[in-house]
């Protein structure tokens, strides 16, 4: 996981470093993309829309360049919070896979849909249908910029938690019941909350939004169906991570919550619902105070 991260960051600090790369078309033997072709191909990213400003630029570097000091500082050596609290227990005695091999093999599952957390909002929606599909730089450059930038606000806060939490994870908690004496176990405090869950529910949160804009896939079906599979992705690797006993049911709802949270707000928030929000002033005279008056008016 902190190979992944360290990639991550700095995948986002290098392509976040030079935003305007993608909003440039591509140039062959000196000429521009045929004007006729996007003509032909009218931007999904509607005009009032902001686009990916630098002040995200800025914020997305720090949370990257945050997340990159995070993962090079280790985590805590000791737990500060061992244990289930409130259905915890209940629920990883219930779903905990009982030999090794077997949370062995779900936590592999939980990697994989880990690490296609991309695949999605990344490599599909804006790289295959907007970039390849359509032509579509200007919904390219801000689906991919707007992802990086809930990727490393989701990463910052989720190390930001382990590292203040240092909450053991279930499966060391359990060692050092079986051994006293801790001989073959070791220590692990990045249990709250889970950074996978978090991860892939921040993406899950992304393409939500975005399909709920824009008909990425071009059908209403289809774009719920893409909300559906990554909402699907996020709850199979939260689940993987409660039976291989990597996490307590309390980390993956947090870090699920708190990940969708992120990757819907960002887009929502700070592009989709921008051009419908914009605050009108008016100026006009008044007859109320014999027509030497002025009224200010405005509607936000």
């Amino acid at each position: 996981m902190r190979w992944f991260w360290c990639t991550s960051s700095a995948f986002l600090i290098g392509i976040l470093a030079a935003p305007s790369a993608l909003a440039q078309p591509t140039q062959q033997s000196g000429e521009t993309l045929d004007a006729r072709a996007v003509q032909d191909s009218p931007s999904l990213w509607h005009d009032e829309w902001p686009q990916f400003s630098w002040v995200e630029t800025t914020l997305s570097l720090a949370a990257g360049a945050g997340t990159v000091l995070f993962v090079l500082a280790g985590p805590a050596k000791e737990p500060r919070w061992e244990g289930g609290i409130l259905f915890d227990n209940a629920v990883r005695d219930g779903l905990r896979a009982k030999s090794s091999e077997t949370r062995q093999q779900f936590r592999s599952i939980g990697n994989v849909t880990y690490y296609s957390t991309p695949l999605l909002p990344l490599l599909v929606d804006a790289l295959a249908v907007s970039l390849i599909g359509r032509g579509d730089t200007k919904t390219a450059k801000n689906l991919t910029m707007m992802s990086l930038e809930a990727f490393a606000y989701s990463g910052l806060l989720s190390f930001t938690s382990t590292r203040i939490s240092a909450r053991a994870r279930p499966y060391t908690t359990q060692c050092l019941r079986d051994h006293p004496d801790g001989v073959g176990c070791g220590v692990d405090t990045e249990s709250f909350w889970s950074g996978h869950t978090s991860i892939t529910a921040t993406a899950a949160g992304l393409v939500c939004a975005n399909h709920a804009q824009m008909p990425l896939w071009g059908h209403p079906i289809a774009d719920a169906a893409a909300c559906v599979l990554s909402a699907t992705n996020a709850l199979v690797t939260g689940t993987t991570r409660i039976v291989a006993d990597r996490h307590y049911a309390t980390d993956v709802l947090v870090g699920a919550g708190i990940g969708f949270g992120i990757g819907y707000a960002v887009p929502t928030l700070l592009h989709y619902s921008r051009g419908a929000s914009k605050a009108v002033f008016t100026i006009t005279p008044t007859v109320g105070c014999g027509g030497n008056c002025i009224a200010v008016q405005g509607a936000f």
